[in-house]
């Protein structure tokens, strides 16, 4: 009890919703290390958009949050409708959205639909058209420094890092393993895939896709609705709508 334990409190406010941090100190850790938690103020039911691979991700990573309780899914794919997601229904296609909500079925929502950017970013404004306050998934182990602050509906998965100070608005998912340093700035809808990589100060445009591993050097900008391809190496800035790709040069040679 003779350590500080530093406890972030991510309190997601009603319309704006933007994420606040706050710091508190208690003296129960020896090792002094950070502990960052939600807390909420209640429990909340909530309805995520989609059924398919990502949206199995944010369910797995709200079923680890004791501030929400998963109603079940919505999905437009008929095959889907009527299953059952780790023991939660698909309640049916995203037309009855607002059905369910007048019948306040669930008190808030979030976008489950991952790569597709056109059909994530259009959940997204179909819940704020309706006026449903979205959450936020964020796993247990993710790690987030100070200052930092986050949008709505964001997904955030296994052992991300987020430095100082960086800044996510709405709708962002990023897979497992990715590392935003300090004072980047991610815009709506932005997509990562597992173990990209974000050096200081990069600034990155709406609804922008990077495959798996990719590598962004310091301070570059990245624009709206670009495409970066896995693997790559980003070393310059990115126009608005241009895609980059990666060409991996492998020769392979027959074990002498």
């Amino acid at each position: 009890m003779s350590a500080s334990v530093e406890k972030r409190l991510y309190c997601q406010q009603n319309e704006d919703a933007v994420v606040k941090t706050a710091n508190i100190f208690a003296a129960n850790n020896k090792s002094g290390a950070a502990v960052y938690c939600q807390t909420p103020e209640s429990v909340k039911r909530v309805l995520i958009l989609g059924a398919g691979q990502a949206a199995m991700q944010v369910a797995d990573i709200l079923l680890h949050d004791p501030s929400c309780q998963l109603v079940g899914f919505l999905d437009d794919n008929l095959e889907m409708q009527g299953q059952d997601i780790f023991g939660f229904p698909v309640l049916g296609g995203f037309s009855a959205l607002e059905e369910l909500w007048q019948r306040r079925v669930f008190d808030a929502s979030i976008v489950g639909v991952g790569l597709n950017v056109k059909v994530r970013h259009a959940c997204y404004e179909r819940l704020k058209a309706l006026h449903i306050p979205l959450v936020n998934a964020i796993d247990p182990t993710v790690r987030i420094n100070r200052q930092v602050t986050l949008g709505q509906g964001i997904v955030l998965c296994s052992f991300v890092h987020l430095g100082v100070c960086a800044h996510l608005e709405d709708n962002c998912f990023i897979g497992a393993h990715c590392s935003i340093d300090h004072h980047c700035h991610l815009g709506q809808t932005v997509f990562m895939g597992p173990g990209c990589l974000l050096s200081g100060t990069v600034s990155v445009g709406d609804k922008t896709v990077f495959g798996d591993g990719v590598l962004v050097q310091l301070g570059l900008r990245i624009g709206q609705g670009c495409r970066v391809a896995s693997g790559a190496i980003v070393i310059h800035d990115v126009p608005a709508f241009h895609s980059l790709k990666h060409k991996l040069n492998m020769e392979l040679k027959p074990i002498d």
